[in-house]
């Protein structure tokens, strides 16, 4: 090879790379400006998945909030994917949202289901869309228990826990529990639990006491089910629809996600999570 050979072929090489490398900052010039225009926008998904907790609520919330104080979030669109959960939690979040449509324009739909508490929260919506296939309603609440006594009894197991107070442990899975005790719960746990949130979702779907047999008592429908339209239901439209029609209405090409799941580091902390859960859910009444 002569000497203007190689000249050459190094000018060449040399040539190429500062292509390359415009193309690169051409390229990384694109790719950044689309995804902060991604990141700018302001309107935003969240779903509500799985059992409602307490905790799960106090994220959301806090999460909420934090981006109402910056301004950087328009309108929201809240879609249900739960059977139900606490009723405090449902409770908190039914009156946030209702406080938060006030500030800015929020959307309720209905993916899968919103039974239970998460229909006490769904039924705030001024206009409540579904999947026709979505289950919906569950106005009622349960207080899950298992009673072992007569195999505890076989096997030579004892309750023997000590108590000072006459209601302190009225429900015990190794003992039988008497009338008297679920009569107690249900007058002062059961009981006011549905009066707060039957009377809560008759008021916001205009539900007469006429009415009220039909829709509460624990009955679940699907959401297509014409007897439900204009009372627990307003108006059936897909999940790829509601997205279309929020992108059109806010004038948006983007709905950011509204992550509130903490990122665990171990497994150790997920099933500390999972234990709390279990608690929470034991200790009280559950809505759905």
């Amino acid at each position: 090879m002569t000497l203007d050979r190689f000249i050459k072929l190094l000018k060449l090489s040399i040539l190429g790379v500062f292509l390359m490398a415009e193309v690169y900052v051409v390229y990384r010039w694109y790719d950044a400006r689309y995804a902060k225009s991604a990141s700018a926008s302001k309107h935003y998904k969240l779903t509500i998945e799985g059992a409602i907790t307490v905790e799960m609520s106090q994220r959301i919330m806090k999460k909420i909030e934090a981006l109402m104080r910056k301004g950087e979030i328009d309108s929201l669109l809240l879609v249900f994917d739960t059977p139900g959960g606490s009723p405090v939690a449902s409770d908190n979040l039914y009156y946030f949202f209702k406080g938060l449509q006030e500030r800015i324009p929020v959307t309720y739909y209905v993916n899968s289901s919103a039974a239970s508490g998460g229909y006490y929260i769904a039924s705030g919506a001024e206009k409540l869309y579904a999947n026709a296939n979505a289950i919906v309603g569950s106005v009622g609440v349960i207080m899950q228990g298992i009673n072992v006594s007569e195999l505890a009894e076989k096997w030579g197991i004892r309750d023997e826990t000590l108590t000072a107070g006459a209601y302190k442990q009225m429900i015990s899975p190794l003992k039988p529990t008497s009338e008297e005790s679920i009569a107690y719960f249900k007058e002062n746990i059961l009981g006011p639990t549905y009066a707060n949130f039957s009377s809560i979702v008759a008021l916001e779907r205009n539900i007469t006491k006429g009415e009220e047999d039909s829709y509460f008592q624990g009955r679940v429908f699907i959401a297509g089910d014409p007897r439900i339209r204009g009372k627990l239901v307003d108006e059936i439209i897909s999940y790829p629809e509601i997205v279309a029609l929020e992108k059109a209405r806010h004038n948006t090409d983007t709905l950011r996600e509204l992550e509130y799941k903490e990122k665990y580091g171990s497994w150790l902390q997920m099933g500390a999570e999972a234990l709390f859960k279990v608690a929470e859910e034991r200790m009280g009444a559950s809505i759905r």
